[in-house]
């Protein structure tokens, strides 16, 4: 073996040490978030069913009186629901990891029509213009893509509902479509016209915890991108973004080098 083709073996082999250290760590990471989301959730219930009897205790106070304990109990309340909120991301995001996908094909017009419907029904104020391309299929793992569709539309109504006109779109783009960054033809996208965000702080999207300035008002946990990019990896497709402010945002995604052209890499903001 020549000097260069030794070199060229010792790179290849440290890479690959440090290839499966990072994917031990990683393991290690969601098996700890993981137990930590479980052993959290008996305290935090314990506490959500003492604030309960507390806060029926003081409904028996006069008004005056009793007015400014059940507030500070009803603030406990919706903070301990953030946590348990906050809990079940976790803990979705950590066996995303782990759960073995079972992979068919799935009729994702059919599956965003149901999650609408419900979200209608959640949420049936402001009133949503709702266009779902017809004849939309993948092959995908069902729950996953549930999930990852489920986050995407409601983070599409959720910043969407102070808009004067609400309007969420799912399709997909032609396969031969000019794109920027081109190769992304044949991509799926949920569009809407929601607040928008800065392309500048794009990459902090689908970190977990991250918001984005001006998210501040709506509700959340900054686990959705996160849990949509996991998701979006484990079918070996990619995933981006585009907005600017107050003009809404689309996000893209392919599910795997079969299922849309040959792609580059995302373009950075």
């Amino acid at each position: 073996m020549s000097t260069g083709h030794a070199q060229l073996h010792a790179r290849l082999a440290a890479q690959q040490l440090r290839i499966e250290q990072l994917e031990r760590e990683r393991d290690e990471l969601e098996s700890f978030s993981h137990a930590l989301a479980h052993d959290l959730r008996s305290p935090v219930s314990a506490i959500d069913g003492f604030s309960v009897l507390l806060q029926e205790s003081l409904e028996t106070l006069p008004g005056p009186a009793g007015d400014q304990p059940r507030h500070l109990v009803a603030r406990v309340r919706a903070g301990v629901q953030q946590i348990g909120e906050l809990i079940e991301a976790l803990q979705v995001l950590s066996r995303l990891s782990r759960s073995p996908m079972q992979c068919g094909p799935v009729d994702l017009s059919e599956m965003a029509q149901q999650i609408m419907d419900h979200l209608r029904e959640q949420h049936p104020e402001p009133p949503i213009d709702v266009c779902i391309e017809p004849g939309l299929h993948a092959h995908g793992d069902r729950r996953l893509l549930r999930q990852l569709l489920d986050n995407l539309l409601s983070n599409a109504r959720k910043f969407s509902s102070r808009s004067p006109c609400m309007r969420i779109e799912l399709g997909r783009l032609p396969p031969d479509a000019p794109t920027d960054p081109p190769g992304w033809g044949g991509a799926f996208f949920v569009r809407d016209r929601g607040v928008g965000f800065d392309m500048r702080q794009a990459q902090r999207l689908f970190q977990p915890y991250q918001r984005l300035p001006g998210s501040e008002p709506f509700e959340g946990q900054g686990l959705g991108l996160a849990i949509v990019q996991r998701i979006v990896s484990r079918h070996g497709g990619r995933l981006r973004a585009e907005s600017a402010p107050q003009q809404g945002a689309t996000f893209f995604f392919t599910l795997g080098p079969d299922q849309a052209p040959e792609t580059l890499p995302p373009k950075k903001a």
